[in-house]
């Protein structure tokens, strides 16, 4: 078991007082998760975050932009690295820890928080020397300008230009999938939507992203089981969402989800029904926005879809609604309908 040193002094610190609670969470979680090492700087991937603390990637995003504002953490998307600034200062005395921390700065893929650390911590340096980091070359000015000239010097993401706002150049596809530093992968973008795209590939069309889901399926297939199970009651219900979405991949999140439904008492065909409801509600008539997680999260999410599915016209009524076309009585009209809505024919 490793144990990380706490000065008490943290809660008088000024910058922590000022962080609200996810930020404090977040700090604290940073400088004494399991994955941590005595320099500050190591590898956390996003779902280990997410897992652990519980926060959504929404949350911890806006609170890892906060104690980056502050200089208390910073995290590279691109290499999924976090250094907390000050923890090798108070966990990292003497010859054994810089020697332990030099080797340890060569298994963090070259991010470019290692020259920062360096740039805090020069003592290091001298032992690597002979094995020095390798180091990320930068984009050529010209073509940074060329990129900040074609997009008018305004960020792609939100719209803000210069000198409103300080403009950076990013990555379609993220280096870290392979993306190169060629005009057709970058555009402009300000520090703060740079920062929150992380190593997401952004801006591409339907194909590009399609190819970039088919990769992430691929290098999930250790920890997932086939798109299809045919040998359970947790099989039938995701086979029945795998129909409409053959490149879905029965994980094991989504194994413990249609579990834990089954075990509280539902039926295969009553979760199949809610799965009907989910394809037929507004989140995804309006949005396409549809995941089995999101339908069968709760009691009371599923006993919603479920009335969705077995209400007559509902899909059609949303599109109509959409559309802006309504009944005398009020209600949206669907594609179907002609001057009235379905219950207003039924009482006639």
């Amino acid at each position: 078991m490793v144990y990380r040193s706490i000065e008490t002094s943290l809660w008088s610190d000024p910058r922590i007082r000022g962080l609200k609670f996810q930020g404090r969470y977040l700090f604290l979680y940073l400088i004494t998760n399991t994955h941590t090492h005595v320099g500050g700087i190591y590898y956390l991937p996003r779902m280990a975050i997410a897992l652990e603390t519980g926060l959504s990637d929404k949350v911890s995003q806006t609170a890892l932009d906060t104690l980056s504002g502050a200089n208390l953490a910073h995290y590279d998307d691109d290499h999924q690295v976090v250094w907390v600034v000050n923890m090798f200062r108070y966990q990292g005395r003497g010859e054994k820890n810089a020697i332990a921390v030099a080797n340890h700065l060569r298994t963090l893929h070259a991010s470019p928080l290692i020259d920062d650390f360096l740039d805090r911590y020069p003592h290091v340096q001298r032992f690597i020397k002979r094995t020095p980091v390798k180091k990320r070359g930068g984009l050529p000015t010209t073509l940074r300008y060329r990129v900040l000239e074609r997009d008018e010097f305004t960020c792609q993401y939100c719209g803000e230009g210069a000198p409103d706002v300080v403009l950076e150049v990013d990555h379609i596809v993220p280096t870290s999938r392979g993306g190169r530093d060629e005009i057709e992968n970058l555009k402009t973008s300000c520090a703060r939507c740079n920062n929150g795209k992380r190593d997401r590939v952004s801006g591409v069309g339907p194909q590009e992203q399609e190819q970039e889901q088919e990769k992430e399926i691929k290098t999930s297939s250790r920890s997932a089981t086939p798109s299809r199970d045919n040998g359970s009651e947790i099989g039938l219900v995701w086979n029945h969402f795998a129909d409409r979405h053959p490149k879905a991949v029965l994980d094991e999140k989504r194994r413990k989800i249609i579990g834990a439904r089954l075990k509280a008492g539902y039926t295969v065909e009553q979760l199949t029904t809610a799965i009907d409801g989910l394809h037929l509600s507004r989140w995804h008539v309006e949005k396409g926005n549809l995941t089995i997680e999101y339908g069968l999260r709760n009691a009371q999410q599923i006993e919603k879809l479920i009335d969705i599915a077995e209400t007559p016209g509902h899909a059609e009524r949303v599109r109509g609604k959409k559309a802006g076309r309504t009944c005398g009585c009020g209600r949206a009209l669907g594609p179907q309908d002609h001057g009235e809505c379905w219950k207003c024919r039924e009482g006639r």
